[in-house]
C-alpha cells in the first residue's frame, strides 16, 4: 500500500494573460474572495501568521481545509475524507499555466474499488463531496 497520496487526475490550462494577474484572482480565497476555487460556507477558523493562508470552511456539517502561498502560487483544498486538490501557477511565454492535480488519500483508497466491471471507479469518485 502506498503511503502518500494517489493522484487521480491532473488537469493543465494556459490562461492568456501573466502569472500575476491570475494569481491575485485565483488564490483570492479569504473571507471576502472571489476565486473560482474557493469553497462555499463559513470561514471557521483562519492563520496566516507564517505567511501562508489556511483555512478551514465550514458547510452542512463538512469541512474543507484550504492552505494557499502566494509566493509558491500554490493552493491546496483537502476535503473531510478523500478528496485533495493542488493548484500550481507558473508562468509561461508571458501567460499563466494553472496546473491541478486532484488525489485521495491511501485510507479512502483502501477498499474502494467494487469488484463488478460496471464499476471500475472508486466508489469514493462516484460519492464525491459536493463543495
Amino acid at each position: 500500500m502506498t503511503s502518500g497520496p494517489i493522484l487521480l487526475a491532473t488537469l493543465r490550462g494556459l490562461v492568456e494573460a501573466p502569472l500575476e494577474i491570475v494569481a491575485v484572482v485565483l488564490l483570492d480565497v479569504g473571507p471576502d474572495g472571489n476565486s473560482p476555487i474557493r469553497p462555499p460556507g463559513r470561514i471557521s477558523q483562519i492563520d496566516s501568521s507564517d505567511g501562508i493562508y489556511r483555512a478551514i470552511f465550514d458547510r452542512a456539517g463538512s469541512r474543507v481545509a484550504v492552505r494557499v502561498d502566494s509566493i509558491a502560487h500554490t493552493a491546496s483544498i483537502q476535503g473531510m475524507w478523500w478528496y485533495r486538490a493542488d493548484f500550481t501557477l507558473t508562468s509561461k511565454n508571458g501567460n499563466c499555466l494553472v496546473t491541478q492535480r486532484i488525489s485521495m488519500s491511501p485510507s479512502a483508497y483502501v477498499g474502494a474499488y467494487d469488484s463488478s466491471p460496471e464499476n471500475r471507479l472508486p466508489r469514493a469518485v462516484n460519492h464525491s463531496p459536493r463543495f
